[in-house]
């Protein structure tokens, strides 16, 4: 929020305030803020590109676009303190490596314990 505040005030010292009634609140806001569209799981899938023999209906993919959709509608924090098995990355090739869990809500603790705590613990190779 304090970011897009100073974006906006930015953006003020830059455009004299009468330039930007062209624009409407709605328009404003996008401009300000961006899209904050929820997340919907059977959209999710056509953003990822699956490797290793995943598909959109592996149920590792399926479990992580319905945690992915959850997730971006109710913030819930993490509720898995265990460090053992964590989702791992590869920020050099935009790739996700997650261990074969055994159900949905273990993937969704061990992903939330990851993203809310684990931020030291990733591997990054």
């Amino acid at each position: 929020m304090h970011k897009n505040l100073q974006m906006a005030q930015l953006g003020l010292e830059v455009f004299d305030i009468s330039s930007l009634q062209i624009f409407t609140p709605q328009e404003l806001d996008y401009l300000l803020c961006g899209c904050r569209e929820m997340w919907k799981a059977d959209t999710l899938v056509d953003h990822i590109k699956f490797d290793h023999r995943y598909t959109a209906k592996s149920p590792a993919i399926v479990n992580l676009s319905l945690i992915a959709a959850n997730a971006s509608s109710n913030g819930n924090g993490p509720s898995e303190s265990a460090v053992d098995d964590l989702p791992s990355v590869m920020t050099c090739a935009n790739y996700l490596k997650l261990p074969p869990y055994a159900t949905k809500e273990i993937m969704s603790n061990k992903l939330l314990y990851a993203i809310n705590e684990g931020h030291g613990s990733f591997d990054l190779s």
